[in-house]
């Protein structure tokens, strides 16, 4: 649904779009003569000399036959309105009446104003009589056959008759009745048709011998022969049909032999004749007319014209930047083969430059292009947009596009402008300055011409002490100043392009002198020139290549300025520093410069100086890879020469060569590189000689490149073959030897390695011995941990007493838990502590001895045992303390689960504290303790 509402809204906008347009009716004889005025302007509209009229599309057909003069439309060819018909020129192929639409240009001062249509109707002239056409015989006489007992009121057909001249059903048959005969004329031509076979065909369908377009089928009531019908076409088909149509004559199918064309012919029409197989027979006819519907299978041809004051190449549009908005760019005619939607076409246009463009349908396919935007060509001077064209197909559609490009020309509408809004400059009286004294200088961004600049002082009553030069802007001083009568000028400098359209502009500036008290002297240089020769090509960047010194017998302060980008130069010590990367090779290998010392009353001088590089040796030689290996034929050759090349291009470089003396052949070198060879000597196999190559280039030192070429000498009884095979033996065993002599440093290697981890591994048992020795002078319980989680049965554990003589040093000073013993009295009491193994944020158990009881600080203290070796009547006691050292009192229960063993334990939570050294017989006692802040040297981690 909404397809059909587009479809009509695009059909009721182009009959809007055409009704809007100039149309006109004109008609002409056929055969008139040559370049008759069928009609002109001024019968159309009121015009002037200046307007003209033009074809819109250049590419149709009829312009063949009519040309366009100034104002008139003439005949070019000869008018025959049954040739128009033949070649389907008649609008919508229908020759009567014959109408050609004809679409033209309106001009006025060559640029397009209007779209004129005219509708040339082409009347016929009466020049062919009728012709009945019958392809049996070539005379003019119809022949009928009847039989002597058909009952009146039998139709015998009769052919019909053809004109070229109009339709053929406008012919008029009588039978002259100046000779009596027993007939009567009650039907004609397309009156004996009563019901035609009318059917549609796309112009796409394929040709086929076995599917037929339809079957035409007629009913004999007779039998045998007399019912056995037969098709024919007419013999009033042309020719073109029988070749595009087949008809089956026995079963009335009719098949497609060629491809149709819609825009060719639109329609066929084939008058069919039945006929039975009987004697006087009666022939019938029909009409089989076919249809041809018409597909979108012609793409958009595209004609782009635009108006004479713009130029239009290589789909380039050139503009002038003061074109106006809505001025007309160009008429697209879009020309499609197609008819109705399929012919008609939409258009657009697509630019990713912000190109504001205005397209409007002027008239059927042809599309009118306009500006919407002013153009400024020093903003933007160049646009690419898409122009698409696309067909209003229903099944398909065609979509064309083209690549434009809008180029803006350049008017002058920039005027100079000055670098500075204003200028001052302080010069000395009574003094003579040859060089200039200041240099104005202006842009102009428009293009060619229009950007020269000529610069005029406009200060008349000044032009007999400064001249300007009008080319460079550089303003000199012609006469001395005196301060006494004038001491300041202000000078109007203009700058005008030479730009004609639309006007020539300017701009004025004004530049400010002061003059100043006579400065008698300005700066002198030294020397008349200076010179820095040898100056390194690598030089850095900001290096110092030498000074320059002027001398101000005024003692003013002096400024020094430089004439060359290469270089710059300190403006107050007139030191010379480097300031682009030099090249010996890219630049010239001398630089003449100038150097500029200015006071600060403005007297200046100049002095040449000229700076010349030395090329730096950089590169060593390089001999040719084709002179590393030469083959030599001893019987063909007496000498070999080499080639070398060098990537510096000192002046003074050259290649040497120098040849290490060989003990064989005899051969000897020249310094150009030339190896000659002694005939006495017969010199057969490989042999390799150290050639020493030497540029010779002294600074800032020659480069020698020290070189191996193997010279392989071979003759003619001793072939090359030979030769090389022979090295190849023995490069075989070469490599045997190199390899049996890795394989021994592999098995050394390894042998050493062997050694090491023996002798580490003594050591290592040495220190656990040890160790075992030491835990053995320690008092501890052999099987059991000091952390579980609840009472543990200590039925089984037994004590290992120390059982060394001296207990001072072993067991009375020992620690649980510990290999290395450092013992640490307290100051009371004289207790021992144990090693401290852990870090500060861990908790910790404090195993000591002490030979007294518990103190008064200890409350509900374990009874006393003696120790275990029978040698101290100390007991072993068990210290609890926080981490960081707090200090923080905790109590701990002391708990007796076996009276048999020599072993008390303490329980907090799920924590279980064993250490040896009680002798409590109770079953079941219960103790407090209370700890103290007691901070001991040895600790370890439990």
């Amino acid at each position: 649904m909404m397809i059909r509402i587009f479809i009509l809204f695009n059909i009721y906008y182009i009959s809007l779009t055409l009704s809007s347009r100039l149309k006109y009716r004109e008609s002409v004889t056929e055969n008139v003569e040559l370049y008759h005025t069928i009609t002109s302007l001024d019968k159309m509209i009121s015009v002037n000399y200046q307007q003209s009229i033009e074809f819109l599309n250049i590419n149709s057909p009829y312009t063949t036959y009519f040309l366009v003069d100034g104002q008139k439309l003439r005949t070019s060819r000869l008018i025959d309105r049954e040739e128009f018909c033949r070649i389907k020129l008649c609008e919508n192929s229908q020759c009567h009446p014959c109408e050609i639409y004809m679409d033209f240009v309106l001009k006025e001062n060559g640029q397009p104003r209007d779209i004129i249509s005219l509708i040339l109707t082409i009347e016929d002239v009466n020049e062919y009589r009728p012709q009945f056409s019958d392809n049996s015989r070539n005379d003019q006489t119809i022949h009928l056959n009847i039989s002597e007992g058909v009952p009146v009121g039998h139709i015998l057909p009769i052919p019909s008759a053809t004109d070229k001249d109009g339709e053929d059903d406008e012919l008029v048959y009588w039978i002259d009745k100046n000779k009596k005969i027993p007939f009567e004329l009650v039907s004609f031509g397309s009156n004996q048709i009563v019901n035609p076979y009318i059917i549609n065909i796309s112009e796409n369908t394929q040709p086929s011998l076995t599917k037929s377009l339809l079957r035409i089928h007629a009913f004999d009531n007779d039998s045998n022969d007399n019912s056995r019908i037969t098709y024919n076409f007419s013999s009033q088909v042309s020719e073109l049909i029988r070749q595009t149509f087949q008809l089956n004559s026995q079963t009335g199918e009719l098949f497609l032999l060629q491809a149709l064309d819609y825009e060719q012919y639109k329609e066929y029409r084939m008058p069919i004749k039945a006929q039975d197989s009987g004697p006087v027979s009666v022939p019938v006819y029909t009409l089989v007319i076919i249809n041809i519907e018409d597909e979108n299978d012609n793409k958009p041809v595209t004609n782009i014209r635009t108006s004479e004051y713009f130029q239009f190449n290589n789909n380039t549009l050139y503009i002038s930047e003061e074109t106006p908005i809505n001025t007309l760019l160009m008429h697209v005619i879009v020309q499609d083969l197609d008819s109705n939607l399929n012919g008609k076409v939409q258009c657009w246009i697509e630019s990713s430059d912000y190109l504001k463009l205005n397209i409007t349908n002027a008239l059927n396919n042809m599309f009118s292009i306009y500006t919407s935007q002013l153009f400024d060509r020093e903003q933007q001077s160049t646009y690419s947009f898409h122009l698409i064209i696309e067909d209003f197909g229903l099944k398909i559609r065609h979509r064309v596009k083209h690549d434009l490009r809008l180029v803006i020309n350049d008017i002058n509408d920039n005027p100079p402008i000055f670098i500075q809004s204003y200028y001052n400059l302080t010069i000395e009286e009574e003094q003579d300055y040859e060089q200039a004294l200041i240099r104005f200088e202006a842009n102009d961004k428009d293009l060619n011409e229009s950007s020269q600049i000529t610069y005029e002082l406009m200060s008349n009553e000044y032009k007999y002490l400064f001249y300007l030069n009008e080319d460079t802007g550089e303003l000199f001083l012609r006469e001395k100043l005196d301060r006494e009568i004038k001491s300041h000028y202000d000078l109007i400098v203009r700058a005008h392009d030479h730009g004609k359209y639309p006007s020539q502009l300017h701009t004025d500036v004004i530049c400010y002198i002061k003059i100043l008290d006579k400065n008698e002297y300005k700066p002198e240089f030294e020397k008349e020139m200076y010179l820095f020769h040898g100056i390194s090509e690598t030089i850095s960047i900001n290096t110092s290549i030498g000074f320059v010194k002027a001398i101000d017998r005024d003692k003013n302060l002096i400024i020094y300025s430089i004439s060359s980008s290469n270089f710059k130069i300190d403006s107050l010590t007139g030191e010379i520093f480097v300031n682009k990367q030099l090249d010996y090779d890219a630049n010239d290998s001398c630089e003449n410069l100038f150097v500029t010392a200015k006071n600060q009353d403005g007297l200046n001088s100049s002095c040449p100086v000229e700076i010349c590089l030395q090329p730096i040796n950089e590169y060593p030689p390089e001999l040719h890879i084709e002179s590393r290996l030469i083959y030599v034929n001893i019987d063909n050759t007496s000498f070999i020469h080499m080639h070398a090349f060098d990537r510096d291009r000192s002046p003074l470089s050259f290649l040497s060569f120098r040849l290490e003396k060989s003990s064989k052949c005899n051969l000897t070198c020249s310094s150009n590189g030339t190896i000659y060879m002694d005939k006495n000597e017969h010199c057969i196999g490989i042999i390799d000689l150290f050639v020493s190559i030497d540029d010779n280039d002294r600074y800032p030192s020659s480069k020698t490149t020290n070189e191996t070429i193997r010279l392989v000498f071979y003759s003619n009884i001793i072939s090359l073959q030979q030769i090389l095979f022979s090295s190849n033996y023995k490069f075989t065993i070469e490599i045997i030897i190199i390899t049996i002599i890795l394989i021994l440093i592999i098995c050394i290697f390894c042998l050493i390695v062997y050694v090491v981890y023996r002798h580490r591994r003594q050591i290592s048992l040495s220190k656990s011995t040890q160790l075992n020795n030491i835990k053995d002078q320690i008092g501890f319980t052999e099987n059991h941990g000091l952390l579980n989680d609840g009472p543990v049965d200590v039925t089984n554990i037994k004590l290992k007493p120390n059982t060394n003589s001296d207990t001072s040093s072993s067991f009375n000073d020992s620690c649980y838990g510990s290999s290395e013993t450092d013992v640490y009295h307290h100051l009371s009491g004289n207790k021992l502590a144990g090693k401290i193994l852990i870090s500060s944020n861990d908790k910790y158990i404090i195993l000591c001895k002490d030979q007294n009881n518990i103190n008064h600080d200890e409350t509900n203290s374990s009874s006393s045992s003696s120790s275990p070796n029978g040698n101290n009547n100390s007991n072993l006691i068990t210290r609890y303390q926080s981490n960081n050292r707090t200090g923080i009192v905790q109590a701990y229960h002391t708990q007796i689960k076996s009276p048999n063993q020599n072993l008390e334990f303490f329980q907090n939570n799920n924590e279980l504290k064993k250490v040896t050294g009680s002798t409590a017989t109770t079953t079941t006692t219960t103790t407090t303790f209370n700890y103290r802040n007691n901070t001991p040297l040895n600790e370890y981690y439990l």
